[in-house]
């Protein structure tokens, strides 16, 4: 299918389903940082032809913005403001482009893994938003290790010949001293060559340096997650 007929059938039932709906006349973009809500929306409006001329309005008490259409950014966290976009004329239809879910601080705590593989790819805030810096800092290290482990675990060592690397490895300081080798930093800015170091890994890993990788385990047996109540 081309993309002009994906756009044209996404249009198409987003129009049917909030005119059968009814209510505010208005779609939603929902779901977690930087997965493509704003690109998608974006594309749509490219799609409609008289999106040249439909202006968006910031929902904000302080100000209004005036624009076309969406703008987007590889960056968790990017659109901060909930903004409507004109879908259809008559009868008036709207999209709001709504910033993304993140996760609280609590989900960390219930489900680990699931986090290291959010901030991965590069779908939270570099694990550090609700977190003191120390414990940030340990949360990107820790996601280090996590991809090693998945790496590892499956037998891709794409890794290995690409960093210059010895042989496998699962320890993060391993990675953070051949990272930060380069990096021109004295002694004292050890805090700053951890950071740079790992962000040269997650942007290695991102951009497929890797190869495919699979973060998921999927030799364990799917458990539905129960979630927990934590007391405030």
């Amino acid at each position: 299918r081309s993309g002009h007929e994906a756009f044209t059938d996404l249009r198409e039932w987003i129009e049917s389903t909030v005119d059968r709906v009814g209510g505010l006349n208005t779609a939603l973009t929902v779901g977690i940082p930087n997965v493509g809500k704003s690109a998608v929306l974006l594309a749509l409006m490219k799609h409609i032809k008289s999106a040249k001329v439909r202006a968006r309005t910031s929902l904000t008490k302080r100000r209004v913005k005036k624009s076309t259409r969406p703008q987007v950014k590889n960056q968790p966290g990017f659109t901060k403001e909930l903004t409507q976009y004109v879908l259809r004329d008559k009868p008036r239809q709207y999209c709001l482009d709504v910033p993304g879910i993140t996760q609280p601080k609590d989900f960390f705590y219930e489900r680990p893994e699931a986090f290291y593989s959010l901030v991965a790819v590069n779908q939270l805030l570099q694990g550090k938003k609700g977190f003191e810096p120390h414990e940030a800092e340990q949360i990107m290290k820790d996601t280090v290790v996590f991809i090693l482990d998945a790496l590892n675990r499956d037998r891709n060592f794409g890794y290995v010949k690409k960093l210059g690397l010895e042989g496998p490895t699962n320890d993060e300081k391993v990675i953070i001293d051949l990272l930060g080798q380069s990096r021109k930093h004295n002694a004292n800015d050890a805090e700053k060559k951890t950071q740079k170091a790992i962000e040269t890994f997650l942007k290695l890993f991102r951009t497929g340096n890797f190869g495919p990788v699979v973060l998921d385990d999927l030799r364990q047996t799917y458990k539905p997650f129960q979630f927990q109540q934590y007391e405030r």
